[in-house]
């Protein structure tokens, strides 16, 4: 009896799923497939049948289980998967896991009486698709009739849901088990050699979510990781999975035991309630049948614009039920009327295709291409225009192209990325804004709030009087309401907002701002703020670095930003939670100047904590007063100078 123990990498995404993996050598001696001419396959198969390999498991599984093992499942490939078919028929395993079964027939398939799963691809020529649905119906008929003699056995049968994870592609079947588990339920996952659209799992039990609340040191905690791990696996690409953990935060693609590795060591991404990176089902908002099956080749070639646009305004999914029916149905006037009719038209053109027949672009992802096209290449207005006429003279007669720039910029401005320019003193005395806004020059400095050139300063500016004038200095004010306000507009991200009083632990240990002195204090004095969990508490971070890649050039911009502190510590600080606010135009430090580049953010946070600003709460589908507070300003040192703290 030939034993060996897997400790390498091969099986590591098993073993980390606390797996004791057993791969019997059956083999014995090298197959060189080079050799093939002189040792043909038939010829080999009369010194390793798969009788033989069946002889020689029992004696490895009555080993396993005289060491503890409660049950034993086995995956086999190919010639593997007739020895485990064989164990499955006698029942001295108690799951089991077949791929590209070679050597499985259909009768072999009504003699199996423990749960087994049939894996397969479309390019598979020994066990096509054809046959794995003869295998399936087989496989139900068998279940109905022992289902009449046995109602347990029926239900472990339906309820195992089966996959397959990190087993070596060989012809050597692999005797996996793992202890003090009952009913046995194998959950592993073998990545195929072709995409995996063939797959016959009989059915699959909500999981419980209850431990990502429990402490990381808990049990609760540490088998809900390994559960999940085994679901993600099922839905696994190339063998990889995206980490939730709180570092990842479903961005990195890694092996399934380096996922869990990371969930038992960082944590799980609290908001990340509803697994949709990893297989759990997604409610699929209704759209126009009108061009929905043309254009996907666009959104997988260029981005995905629907899920561009429900990351902007996640409205559709609760909007997609008519309202007053279901239990979750709101009045039409809980629904924000301007936002919601145009995230309807930017989903109308996502469906739309550009003209009849186009299975490339939409409308809406055709603007965009373009428009990054002349963000690259640095086209003008004018030559934007230019092409979209040409293009319209080339394409089919209904295509729906916009008839220039200015067309083209109002249907991309509906995605709400805009900002306000407000010209600037030269020198940084004021701002050329609000009553000041129609000023020539600095009532200061009394200079010019336009750049000037020969002609002009000689006195013969009557040919620059015609053109467009410019102005020296451009503050760019990104608006803080809308963007307050679509933080709720994602039905994850609202109930993130409230994580500060709903999801915190206080146990005395500081994760997070919400566990200061500060901020309980700050609650206590402000009773009408905190008494609302989804105001927003603010924190403020500017200094100043040097857009161009020549660091001889001495310049200095400054991002004036914001941080959303009611977000969980694993989101507030990420780079897609942070709020552009101004951006303060070098070529030099604002210096002490600073407050006056800071008017129009300041103002705007007096107004949000007066008054608010009318929002609506995806997660709960109510509209609310939205209030906000500036708690704390982030800064280094020589920033602390300047910026009033």
């Amino acid at each position: 009896m030939f034993i060996k123990t897997v400790t390498n990498n091969q099986h590591y995404k098993v073993s980390a799923a606390r797996y004791y993996v057993v791969v019997p050598d059956f083999i014995r001696e090298p197959f060189v497939l080079e050799d093939i001419a002189n040792n043909p396959l038939e010829v080999w198969l009369k010194d390793h049948g798969t009788d033989k390999g069946f002889e020689e498991a029992k004696p490895i599984i009555e080993t396993l289980k005289s060491k503890g093992a409660s049950s034993v499942r086995a995956a086999g490939f190919c010639w593997g998967g007739k020895v485990v078919v064989e164990l499955s028929k006698v029942e001295l395993i108690q799951a089991a896991v077949i791929l590209h079964p070679a050597w499985v027939t259909v009768d072999d398939i009504k003699g199996v009486k423990v749960p087994i799963a049939v894996l397969g691809s479309e390019i598979d020529h020994i066990a096509p698709p054809e046959l794995l649905k003869q295998y399936d119906e087989a496989l139900t008929s068998q279940s109905k009739r022992m289902g009449n003699g046995s109602g347990k056995r029926r239900e472990r049968r339906v309820s195992a849901a089966v996959s397959v994870c990190g087993v070596v592609w060989s012809s050597r079947s692999s005797l996996l088990y793992e202890e003090d588990t009952e009913p046995p339920a194998i959950l592993l996952h073998i990545p195929l050699l072709a995409e995996d659209k063939v797959r016959f799992c009989k059915s699959y039990t909500p999981m419980d979510k209850s431990w990502m609340k429990k402490r990381r040191g808990d049990k609760e905690y540490f088998d809900g990781v390994v559960s999940f791990i085994q679901f993600a696996s099922l839905h696994a690409h190339g063998g990889k999975i995206l980490c939730p953990c709180t570092k990842c935060v479903n961005l990195n693609l890694v092996l399934p035991g380096v996922a869990q590795a990371h969930l038992w060591t960082n944590g799980m991404l609290g908001s990340y309630t509803h697994w949709k990176f990893h297989g759990e089902s997604v409610a699929v908002p209704t759209a126009p049948e009108c061009g929905s099956s043309h254009v996907q080749d666009s959104h997988e070639q260029y981005g995905d614009f629907r899920g561009m646009l429900h990351d902007l305004c996640p409205t559709h999914e609760m909007a997609a039920e008519p309202m007053g029916q279901g239990e979750t149905a709101q009045q039409p006037t809980e629904v924000p009327p301007d936002g919601a009719q145009k995230f309807y038209k930017m989903i109308d053109d996502v469906n739309k295709p550009l003209y009849a027949g186009c299975t490339k672009f939409s409308i809406f992802s055709a603007i965009v291409v373009l428009f990054q096209l002349k963000s690259l290449c640095g086209w003008t207005n004018k030559s934007f225009t230019m092409l979209l006429e040409v293009l319209m003279e080339m394409l089919p007669s209904d295509a729906k192209l916009p008839k220039d720039h200015y067309e083209a910029k109002k249907i991309v401005r509906d995605l709400g990325l805009g900002y306000e320019k407000i010209h600037a003193c030269p020198n940084d005395c004021m701002l050329f804004w609000k009553e000041n806004v129609n000023l020539e020059a600095c009532p200061c400095c009394k200079v010019s709030r336009w750049k000037t050139n020969e002609a002009s300063v000689t006195g013969n500016n009557a040919s620059s009087s015609k053109g467009k004038k410019k102005a020296t200095k451009i503050l760019r004010w990104f608006p803080l309401k809308p963007r307050l306000q679509r933080l709720f507009l994602s039905p994850d991200l609202a109930s993130s907002m409230k994580w500060h009083v709903n999801g915190r632990i206080d146990d005395g240990v500081m994760r997070h701002p919400a566990d200061l002195d500060a901020w309980k204090l700050f609650d206590t004095t402000h009773l009408q703020f905190s008494s609302e969990p989804r105001n927003v508490r603010l924190g403020l971070a500017a200094d100043g670095f040097n857009p161009f890649r020549i660091m001889s050039t001495t310049h200095s911009t400054w991002p004036v930003m914001l941080v959303p502190y009611n977000l969980p510590p694993w989101l507030c600080m990420k780079r897609s939670s942070l709020i552009l606010s101004l951006l303060i135009p070098g070529p030099t430090s604002p210096g002490i100047a600073i407050d006056m580049y800071l008017q129009p953010l300041v103002e705007e946070l007096r107004e949000l904590w007066d008054v608010g600003v009318e929002a609506f709460d995806a997660s709960s589908k109510h509209v609310f007063q939205l209030r906000a507070a500036l708690m704390w300003t982030v800064h280094d040192f020589p920033a602390y100078a300047d910026v009033p703290g």
